[in-house]
């Protein structure tokens, strides 16, 4: 998984990656997100718009997202990962697990220990 480095102030970047973006096959549209320190989180509903996919048009999947942030120089960097990448970050918020289905039942218990070891829900 690579590192992506840009000229963008941290809420440019934050806007860049949660806006939703259509291009001639697919639409990706952020339902949710939240910034956990230097990991900003988000629900992504990703829908075909073409017959071409083998689900066909229409079909929707929805994602738990996961950017880190980091800044090197001056420019911000992230690295994107998805629940099904094996995630070592766990401060999901609780909410975002009922939105999307699961990928990685292991995780998932990771970020329930996580909320549970510092008080929250």
């Amino acid at each position: 998984m690579n590192w992506t480095y840009l000229h963008h102030s941290r809420a440019a970047l934050i806007r860049l990656l949660t806006e939703t973006e259509d291009n001639e096959h697919l639409r990706f549209e952020t339902l949710r997100y939240a910034l956990r320190d230097n990991v900003l989180w988000s629900v992504v509903r990703i829908t075909t718009k073409d017959e071409t996919a083998t689900s066909g048009a229409g079909a929707t999947v929805t994602l738990l997202q996961c950017y880190v942030l980091c800044q090197a120089e001056k420019k911000l960097g992230y690295r994107a990962m998805s629940e099904s990448d094996g995630l070592l970050h766990y401060t999901c918020p609780l909410c975002y697990l009922r939105l999307a289905p699961e990928r990685s039942a292991v995780w998932r218990e990771q970020v329930l220990r996580c909320h549970q070891a510092n008080g929250s829900r």
